[in-house]
């Protein structure tokens, strides 16, 4: 049960695209880690953006764990934002680095996590704390529930926002699983050039398959549902992932 736990957490963590990035409440125990790579594609009425990222999640003690990210984005503009914000192509180099800790461990897991992401190249400073929380839905661990909540607060003329997510997974056999998940974005000030707040919503899914017992291989279709403050959107990704135990 406890490798099992440690599988779904891998599983569940979302974060190649990062205006949405959320993590699951899972913490690697000490002396494992989680790496991942991957890349994203999204294609919006307003902008297209690719994105490559690296990811890794290494647990250093007992209920802590370090969280890395560096994510590669090109963004290219294609009309104009709903919200009337200003958008320029732009290419962005942001890695990130933070921790997590597990409040709770066991069937049920509750966890605190915070990161700061510092950009390269142009971009804000955002500095992100997240409260998460899941746990398995049934005895045999064949299925599984999570949600997170936070704040991410940003640098510059970039809006503070609100975070969320839920997310849902059943185990298809041994070696696949689904998982349905919802992402949240609510900005919150209007220190910027838009006339609307934004107000996101995104639902979609993510298919993995087990190749090995450390190896898996992962794919995302996340929809953006569109409003007066974002574009409709479909955002693609592809990657894999190794479980160092």
């Amino acid at each position: 049960m406890n490798s099992l736990i440690r599988l779904l957490g891998a599983c569940v963590t979302v974060f190649l695209f990062a205006p949405t990035a959320s993590a699951g409440p899972w913490v690697p125990p000490e002396g494992t880690s989680y790496l991942q790579a991957g890349g994203t594609f999204l294609r919006a009425s307003d902008r297209d953006e690719f994105r490559l990222n690296l990811y890794g999640e290494f647990g250093i003690a007992d209920r802590l764990a370090v969280i890395a990210s560096v994510p590669f984005t090109y963004s290219n503009t294609t009309g104009q934002a709903p919200s009337g914000d200003t958008l320029d192509d732009f290419v962005g180099l942001a890695p990130s680095a933070g921790l997590r800790y597990g409040l709770v461990q066991g069937r049920f897991v509750l966890a605190l996590q915070g990161d700061l992401s510092l950009p390269v190249n142009g971009g804000s400073v955002n500095l992100t704390g997240q409260i998460l929380a899941g746990g398995s839905l049934d005895r045999r661990g064949r299925s599984f529930a999570q949600v997170g909540a936070g704040v991410r607060a940003r640098s510059g003329s970039d809006a503070h926002e609100f975070i969320g997510n839920a997310d849902v997974g059943v185990w298809l056999g041994s070696p696949v699983l689904v998982i349905a998940e919802y992402r949240a974005r609510r900005q919150f000030t209007t220190e910027r050039e838009a006339t609307v707040e934004e107000n996101e919503h995104m639902v979609g899914g993510q298919l993995i398959f087990k190749l090995t017992d450390k190896v898996l291989l992962g794919t995302e279709v996340l929809y953006t549902i569109p409003n007066n403050s974002v574009a409709e959107a479909v955002t693609s990704t592809l990657y894999i992932a190794v479980n160092r135990n």
